[in-house]
């Protein structure tokens, strides 16, 4: 074949093989790193169930900084698994980081912030107040753990 064709034809193979994972990117930004190809499940949900989902944490900035605005109390216990302290220790101004009182357990928590990396089930609790979802799949659940008043009691 002559340099002249093959050149072509080898530019059109790389543009649609690069098609998929551009596009994803640009749809999916900030969460380009969970970029997985068609063989790996036919969607994110499944994808989710067979792979370690959002490892490196990336949806804590959005659900640390959902929390900071939608609470106006100047203390907020919350329980996070890791590694959302990491976001909150190194990432977040000082004066929003002296509002979250990070807890060693759910129990002593206002709020639960858990990701979903290694844990492809739905977290045990009732209230999620928000969530960070891609294509269908949650990256990261927020849960209000304030038990609710009992209406049924005298």
């Amino acid at each position: 074949l002559r340099p002249s064709l093959i050149y072509p034809v080898l530019a059109i193979i790389l543009v649609i093989g690069l098609s998929d994972p551009i596009s994803f990117t640009v749809r999916n930004h900030p969460f380009e790193n969970m970029y997985f190809n068609r063989l790996a499940g036919k969607d994110m949900l499944q994808i989710k169930q067979r792979f370690e989902f959002d490892y490196w944490g990336l949806a804590f900035k959005q659900g640390i900084d959902y929390i900071l605005k939608s609470d106006p109390d100047q203390k907020i216990p919350i329980f996070v698994t890791p590694p959302g302290i990491s976001y909150i220790d190194y990432l977040l101004p000082d004066n929003l980081r002296g509002r979250l009182v990070v807890k060693d357990s759910p129990d002593q928590a206002r709020y639960f912030v858990g990701i979903y990396g290694s844990i492809p089930e739905e977290y045990p609790y009732q209230k999620e107040i928000y969530s960070v979802n891609l294509d269908g799949a949650s990256l990261l659940s927020i849960y209000d753990l304030r038990v609710e008043p009992d209406n049924h009691s005298k």
